[in-house]
């Protein structure tokens, strides 16, 4: 096993995105959110055959990782959930320059 010192910044970050997001009852959970900040509701938790504390950890480790932003709403103190899209666009830039520099090392075959 290698140290984590012996990684540089960028495969620090590779390694931290994959997972954060690599469950994919976190990419639905992003889906929900980009798609209406007020989705989860039992029908969510039904379709994805998961239970409230699952889905609330999921919702911490994403909010921990600054990919959402998290927002207090109301007297009873209802959490409502927004997607960080500079964090997510980050991530992304990320990602494209990982994937950028694999094919550029790579012998990809010639026909």
């Amino acid at each position: 096993m290698l140290v984590s010192g012996k990684f540089n910044d960028y495969q620090t970050l590779i390694g931290r995105t994959n997972n954060l997001i690599g469950l994919p009852i976190r990419v639905a959970i992003l889906e929900c959110i980009a798609s209406d900040k007020n989705c989860f509701d039992q029908d969510f938790i039904v379709k994805h055959e998961i239970s409230i504390e699952v889905l609330k950890k999921n919702l911490r480790a994403l909010n921990k990782g600054g990919l959402l932003i998290r927002k207090f709403t109301g007297r009873a103190k209802s959490v409502e959930y927004t997607i960080n899209w500079d964090k997510l666009n980050q991530y992304k830039m990320a990602f494209d320059k990982y994937y950028f520099d694999i094919i550029n090392r790579s012998k990809v075959p010639t026909k």
